[in-house]
């Protein structure tokens, strides 16, 4: 299925910007709840996961019995986030590294960077796509975020 738009409540895209502001200047990260309606991503929820990263101003890692429990748990797991707190809403070469050990398991992924135009953050939404001849090669696709 190709998916041309993440959708978000305002309020929830709100909320989820707040809580990256307070993990400052640490990334912050976690994961995303929702469900697809055709060629659409909808996102109702989203669940903060703490960063344990060696280096937490420039890298993120679950933390790992939070994170299991989020997979195991949470029936509406699509996605993921995080924050690149000194850079715009961009993949980095390390994101799509890190984006492989996921597996295919991910319909959307954002990131909230700094949006040095406006002195704030911005969020950017990606669709996770798996390749067709080699379906371990994960990459990520910028689609619209349609704010709701």
């Amino acid at each position: 299925m190709v998916h041309s738009s993440v959708h978000i409540p305002s309020v929830l895209l709100e909320r989820l910007e707040r809580y990256v502001r307070s993990c400052l200047p640490q990334e912050a990260c976690g994961a995303l709840l929702g469900h697809t309606e055709g060629e659409y991503i909808h996102i109702s929820q989203f669940t903060a996961i703490p960063n344990i990263a060696a280096d937490p101003l420039h890298h993120f890692e679950f933390d790992g019995p939070n994170w299991v429990t989020c997979v195991m748990r949470e029936k509406a797991l699509i996605g993921i986030f995080h924050s690149h707190p000194a850079s715009p809403p961009v993949p980095s070469e390390e994101d799509l590294r890190q984006l492989q050990l996921f597996g295919p398991g991910l319909t959307v992924y954002l990131i909230t960077g700094s949006d040095h135009s406006t002195g704030g953050v911005s969020t950017a939404s990606y669709v996770v796509i798996s390749d067709a001849v080699y379906p371990s090669s994960i990459s990520l696709k910028p689609v619209p975020l349609s704010v709701t």
